[in-house]
């Protein structure tokens, strides 16, 4: 018997399917995100140091659902495979947790170079989660990075001149990022490790 072919076949998601299948798959870490704003939304204007809590807890929760986000992929090898790769893929997670973020910061009114080191923090948590796959190695380096931060760049820099830096130290951890996820032999050798 002969069946009629359908006038488009489509392998695979695309669109808004694709997008809905990828904020199912960062789950809990997007809920926790919108619960810890919510909280600070909530409780940061009754405590004198509300801006403040404001400023590092947004960024330091942004960072730590992204290493959930990015070291939880369990089947990299399988990207290999795919006409999409894992960059792609954990890209657009990741811009759903930055469109979110963003949301967040918006609603919260914080300063501007709050996003400059949640954009540190989300790359450092990117980076290390990829290159050891461990969503508690990846939040140990996030929590140096923001006290390295908290211990030496607010004190060398006023808070206006903060953005450039943190913007520049996050490209190029995002840059070292994706070349790591392009390099699909290191990707399959570490996931058998």
């Amino acid at each position: 018997m002969n069946l009629r072919r359908p006038g488009r076949y489509l392998l695979g998601m695309d669109g808004w399917l694709l997008w809905w299948y990828d904020t199912r798959r960062c789950g809990r870490q997007l809920c926790v995100l919108l619960a810890v704003t919510a909280a600070l939304w909530f409780t940061a204007p009754l405590v004198y140091w509300g801006s403040w809590l404001t400023a590092a807890l947004v960024p330091l929760a942004a960072a730590l659902c992204a290493a959930a986000i990015v070291a939880r992929e369990p089947l990299a090898e399988l990207h290999l495979s795919l006409p999409t790769s894992l960059a792609r893929t954990l890209g657009r997670r990741l811009i759903l947790l930055t469109g979110l973020l963003l949301a967040a910061t918006t609603l919260l009114a914080v300063r501007d170079y709050v996003w400059a080191t949640a954009a540190l923090l989300i790359a450092t948590a990117a980076y290390t989660a990829v290159a050891t796959r461990s969503v508690s190695t990846a939040s140990t380096a996030v929590f140096g990075v923001w006290l390295g931060k908290l211990l030496v760049v607010d004190r060398m820099l006023p808070g206006g001149l903060q953005p450039v830096p943190l913007l520049v130290a996050a490209a190029g951890l995002i840059l070292l990022t994706v070349l790591r996820l392009r390099d699909g032999e290191a990707l399959i050798h570490q996931e058998g490790e």
